[in-house]
């Protein structure tokens, strides 16, 4: 198991995560027909870092981190985690 910053390259494998959740609609307030391009926005470019939990070179969960200002302090917070895991890596 390996949490690293997350390449370019690994967005083909968050996609999944990404989508299945944001579609779902009932977690967090994107918008449910976010395209594969806005998400990497979203989840690539926005955010200071971003993350992945990694097993066996297969991505199996994501996280960002961004700055919050409150009260003219920013606090660096861990904002949105994910952690889905394939029906193969639990079964």
């Amino acid at each position: 198991m390996k949490i690293r910053e997350t390449k370019k390259e690994d967005w083909d494998s968050i996609w999944p995560i990404f989508h299945e959740i944001v579609k779902a609609g009932d977690t967090y307030a994107y918008d449910p027909n976010t395209s594969k391009e806005q998400g990497e926005k979203i989840w690539l470019d926005i955010p200071r870092k971003t993350f992945v939990f990694e097993e066996n070179g297969k991505i199996l969960a994501t996280y960002y981190i961004k700055p919050i200002k409150l009260a003219l302090v920013i606090m660096y917070v861990t904002v949105v985690t994910w952690c889905h895991l394939y029906r193969e890596a639990v079964g």
